[in-house]
Formats: structure tokens, C-alpha cells, sequence
């Protein structure tokens, strides 16, 4: 992650990602970083498409989409973190599930 600092205005962004990287940034869903565009007093706007929506569908969009780097972050990180978040919710689900069937068979 890379600081840049702007009076008292600091942000961070990931310097490593890389053209063809599969990012998540701030609109919905997984996008292809196609271009990166240098600023001289503020971070890289990154230019994406995206190739995935939010679920992990396939994307036939074409729309090249902008983002200041700030708010991008590697997919594989994001993915991570709903994968995690996405067993949990299961685990709740499947005891929910077991406590229901236990009162339905004790009825």
C-alpha cells in the first residue's frame, strides 16, 4: 500500500496492482483494471470493466468505468473476506436448521 498525502487529507492505495488485474472497486462487482492514469496531486484514477458481477457471474460489459485507486482493492483480498463471511451465514443457517428439525421431531 502506498501513502499520498494532500495537506491533512491522507489516503492509501495498492501500488501493485497491475494492468489485468481483477480488482474490486467502487461500483459493484469484480472488474479487469485495463488502465491506469497518473496524476500529479492526487492517486492514479484506475480505468476497469467489469468481468463479474457481485454473485461471480460472467459480465458481457463493454463500459470502461473509472475509480480513484483509493477505493480499488486486489478481488483475491475482497474474495477472501466473502468467502468468510459467506461460511459463517452458512453455519448459522444449517443450526438453525438442526434446531428446527430437532423441535419438529419432538413434537
Amino acid at each position: 500500500m502506498k501513502e499520498f498525502k494532500s495537506g491533512s487529507y491522507v489516503t492509501f492505495w495498492d501500488d501493485e496492482l497491475k494492468l489485468g488485474d481483477l480488482i474490486t472497486a467502487y461500483h459493484q462487482g469484480y472488474h479487469e483494471l485495463v488502465k491506469i492514469e497518473l496524476r500529479r496531486s492526487n492517486t492514479p484514477l484506475f480505468h476497469y470493466v467489469m468481468r463479474f458481477d457481485s454473485n461471480g457471474r460472467p459480465s458481457k460489459a463493454k463500459r470502461v468505468r473509472t475509480c480513484d485507486a483509493a477505493y480499488c482493492r486486489s478481488a483475491l483480498t475482497n474474495l477472501e473476506k466473502e468467502i468468510e463471511k459467506r461460511e459463517e451465514e452458512v453455519l448459522k443457517l444449517n443450526g438453525l436448521r438442526n434446531n428446527l428439525l430437532e423441535l419438529k421431531n419432538k413434537v
